[in-house]
């Protein structure tokens, strides 16, 4: 075998085993690449179980109840809705029929209850920083 031949060898081999790589990761890896789970993904796919989870979804209109920096409020994807259990304080972009993004846990004695430990609000694709919109008026 001549030296062009052998290096040909040798990249196919190895170009050959990158793609193989690649394809298990992308395979391990599928359900874990999603950012969060909507309520009735959970639902769906029974992962109420995990210990860590991000759950997605609008904040159901007229559900926000809060006690000092207790808040109980219930995340809706339109088709299930699951109750949310905060202890802390809420981020200012928050509010009813807002999207977030709550990362937690389901409480093993109350399956239907959602405890959070960390809220994200998104903000809408209208957003303007509070300097831009003081300029309007």
């Amino acid at each position: 075998m001549t030296r062009k031949n052998e290096r040909f060898y040798k990249i196919l081999v190895l170009l050959t085993c990158a793609g193989g790589l690649v394809l298990f990761l992308g395979i391990a890896f599928k359900k874990n690449i999603r950012f969060f789970v909507t309520p009735t993904q959970i639902i769906e796919e029974n992962l109420k179980h995990h210990k860590h989870l991000r759950l997605g979804g609008a904040v159901k209109e007229k559900s926000l109840k809060q006690h000092q920096l207790t808040s109980h409020f219930i995340v809706t994807d339109g088709i299930t809705d699951l109750d949310v259990h905060y202890i802390g304080l809420l981020p200012d972009l928050f509010r009813e029929g807002q999207t977030i993004v709550a990362e937690g846990h389901f409480n093993q004695e109350n399956l239907s209850l959602f405890e959070a430990t960390t809220i994200l609000a998104k903000h809408d694709e209208n957003y303007k920083p509070p300097l831009a919109t003081q300029g309007e008026k």
